[in-house]
């Protein structure tokens, strides 16, 4: 069985070597994945110059004039005076700031209107930093309240400081990010005079089944045969961890680095969330090597070989689905330069529990404020029902404290989410809401019904499409007529826009 290596540790609270399935751990969506020429994205980030500004750590305590230093950049070369400011908001990791300069649809749309583009790192990710790391008592500063003052302020000033006070400012946004852009232009309407919200899943909702129901609908629309082959995988794997010796030939099976203690529940929901976020990452991105295509080739048998050494016996012998699930956990781990992996609940807790662990910010976002959970509550419990909200919701109390329960938080803040923003039912107006039909989170978006006649507001759902594939930078060889209709229609609302 191999060894775990340093490489892909996470450090734990005892010092242990912890080595997470790459889908636990793989960065969430950032501007610079939207980029298409995946060749440049190294050079861009060193021809973007950064900039700091100084922001309020809490906005609303008016006793408190505590500051930080936020991150962001700016680029000049696409604006003609008179022409419109863009702002990029950045989200859950890092910002990549090479997006100022180069890649995405939205400087393309930058050069057309002559504009002045700005990119905003988020509090509490990158190096835009509150306070020192990310215990309970630092994260309370991390909210959408706080972030949409921060975008706010910055604003503000930049209007002042660049001489734009009377060009239209216009916030860009995919995802999360994407939220804050539609609910920017909610609460700061004379700072922001419109929004693209692209993929942005502004119902907020703690227990969201409807991400696997997608799941299930891209891989049949992609191949018949390949949901029905990772149901029954998923299910024979659960029942092989029932069986004696079961951990272990699972263990050796999937290519874990060490002894796999399934006795813990807790345990095997891991593993079996491991494994789907391996097809649920590739139908929400759907680009690279991991596209829903190379998984569903690997599990219906079409790019593996069709038939395993059985050394007991000495002979081949038909595989299963479940060793074409086998086949397609080793192609992902690859993928990610990883060699073996482990499923160990309290290993994944003790990690979140650190600190100076940035992934705490997030899950602290999703625990308190978002939820967005991805849960195998559906019926008939086709992926097992491993891991329902009450996973998340003992994850959450386990990681910052039973005052963190799901029960007694997200779902109380969620429920005010929705009712300050509007969930769906935004009545904001000059924005457009842009969704693929293959993202999962295109359930939680603004639907073409959801917006009234006078609203100025604009939905587009492109078929076939995956989550924030519309701020990639366009390519005629692979963009689908849907796709390239999409953009021309974001672009001509941004012309009316600035004319208006």
């Amino acid at each position: 069985m191999p060894k775990p290596s340093r490489r892909n540790r996470v450090d734990t609270d005892d010092d242990d070597i912890y080595i997470p399935h790459p889908t636990k751990v793989r960065d969430r969506n950032l501007v610079s994945t939207e980029y298409e020429d995946e060749s440049a994205d190294f050079l861009l980030f060193s021809s973007a110059s950064v900039r700091r500004f100084e922001q309020r750590v809490d906005h609303f305590d008016p006793s408190s004039m505590e500051t930080w230093r936020q991150r962001y950049s700016v680029n000049r070369a696409h604006y003609r005076p008179g022409g419109p400011v863009f702002l990029m908001i950045g989200g859950e990791s890092v910002a990549d700031f090479g997006a100022v300069t180069e890649g995405g649809s939205w400087l393309q749309f930058a050069r057309e209107v002559g504009a002045m583009c700005f990119v905003l790192e988020h509090r509490f990710y990158g190096e835009s930093m509150p306070r020192p790391d990310f215990s309970v008592k630092n994260l309370a500063y991390l909210s959408v309240d706080q972030a949409l003052a921060d975008l706010a302020a910055f604003t503000a000033a930049m209007k002042t400081e660049h001489n734009v006070t009377d060009a239209s400012w216009i916030a860009f946004g995919g995802s999360y990010p994407g939220s804050l852009a539609a609910w920017l232009r909610v609460r700061y309407p004379h700072l922001i005079d419109a929004a693209v919200s692209s993929s942005a899943p502004v119902q907020s909702t703690a227990d969201f089944p409807g991400y696997l129901e997608v799941v299930s609908d891209v891989l049949d629309a992609t191949d018949r045969e390949c949901r029905p082959a990772l149901e029954d995988a998923i299910h024979r794997l659960d029942k092989l961890l029932g069986e004696v010796f079961g951990f272990e030939k699972a263990a050796k099976k999937f290519g874990m680095c060490d002894f796999f203690d399934g006795y813990q529940p807790k345990n095997v929901a891991e593993l079996v969330m491991s494994i789907m976020g391996i097809f649920k990452g590739a139908v929400q991105y759907n680009r690279g090597s991991v596209t829903v295509k190379a998984l569903c080739d690997i599990m219906t048998g079409k790019t593996k070989s069709r038939h395993r050494f059985n050394s007991v016996i000495g002979t081949l012998e038909e595989k299963t689905t479940l060793d074409y699930l086998a086949d397609v956990n080793r192609f992902y781990l690859d993928a990610n330069f990883y060699g073996c992996f482990q499923a160990d609940y309290m290993k994944e807790v003790q990690s979140l529990r650190l600190p100076t662990s940035t992934r705490r910010a997030w899950l602290y976002q999703t625990c308190t404020e978002l939820g967005g959970f991805q849960t195998s509550s559906l019926a008939g419990s086709p992926y097992t029902d491993r891991f329902p909200l009450k996973f998340y919701e003992k994850q959450c109390a386990d990681v910052f404290g039973s005052n963190f329960a799901l029960r007694d938080g997200v779902e109380k803040r969620v429920a005010g989410s929705n009712v300050f923003f509007g969930g769906r039912d935004i009545r904001a107006t000059k924005i457009v809401y842009v969704h693929g039909s293959w993202d999962p989170w295109h359930v939680l978006g603004v639907r073409p019904g959801d917006v009234a006649d006078d609203d100025d507001a604009t939905v587009i759902l492109i078929e076939g499409a995956s989550h924030c594939q519309d701020m990639r930078k366009p390519n005629p060889l692979r963009d689908s007529e849907a796709l390239t209709q999409a953009r021309e229609t974001i672009l001509s609302k941004i012309k009316e826009w600035i004319k208006n």
